[in-house]
């Protein structure tokens, strides 16, 4: 459970991140609507979900991938 939300104040049981952290990129022309640096990856976003639907495929039932 979170305990601290951003931006809180610094506590002795957060996380310490180190020198090799990423994050999305901050520039505003990247954001998609509220999501920071969302534009940078939009581009895939159909590819991707597709890709993830076909490797999904095998959670189905047999009657329901017949169906489809």
């Amino acid at each position: 459970m979170v305990g601290n939300k951003w931006p809180g104040k610094p506590r002795k049981t957060d996380f310490l991140l180190g020198n090799h952290w990423y994050t999305d990129r901050h520039d505003p022309k990247f954001y998609d609507g509220k999501i920071q640096g969302g534009l940078t990856v939009n581009r895939w976003r159909n590819e991707v979900l597709q890709d993830w639907a076909k490797r999904w495929q095998w959670l189905r039932t047999t009657d329901e991938r017949d169906r489809q």
